[in-house]
């Protein structure tokens, strides 16, 4: 009996790990080559196409440059969250974080979907955006947003300590 049960078992695993191994495997192609699949979207689940920030970076990595300057990278601990639509938020809300060292990056984003978004705040180094009914609210294009990774850029206009007005464009490229 237990000879029989413990032959069972094994037949069963044996099919079990061949089933389990039949996957085909992805194809492999060379570094850098782009693939168009007919009737998709190549990964742009926002519809738009065109860039309002810096190019899309690293994995993991928020990019800012200040009027023009140096790029700088914010690649430590870089996440996202994406809150629904409830009733304190018709739009929901969207928020990226990442660090430089222990300098923090903050991006509040006033919706919860890919596309062309109003940035709610970006506060980074000595720079924040300033709110109010009569300033122009910064843009943000989300042109990849899924469960586990989000892409984007974005242009606002920024304040320092000293209230002096910068422009800043980035990105961000992060996965969970």
């Amino acid at each position: 009996m237990m000879k029989t049960l413990i032959k069972s078992a094994f037949t069963v695993l044996f099919i079990s790990i061949f089933v389990a191994g039949c996957k085909l495997d992805p194809p492999v192609y060379p570094e850098g080559t782009v693939i168009n699949i007919p009737g998709s979207n190549n990964g742009n689940n926002s519809g738009d196409t065109d860039v309002i920030g810096l190019p899309i970076g690293a994995v993991g990595a928020v990019k800012v440059q200040v009027d023009g300057g140096d790029i700088m990278t914010y690649d430590g601990s870089a996440s996202f969250n994406v809150t629904a639509p409830d009733a304190t938020s018709a739009t929901g809300s969207i928020a990226v974080q990442a660090l430089k060292g222990i300098e923090p990056i903050i991006l509040s984003i006033e919706a919860s979907t890919a596309g062309t978004q109003d940035l709610a705040f970006l506060g980074f180094s000595v720079y924040s955006t300033v709110n109010g009914p009569d300033v122009e609210k910064g843009k943000v294009q989300i042109t990849l947003l899924n469960a586990t990774e989000i892409q984007g850029s974005f242009k606002t206009n920024v304040t320092d300590l000293q209230n002096q007005p910068h422009q800043v464009i980035g990105s961000f490229n992060i996965k969970k």
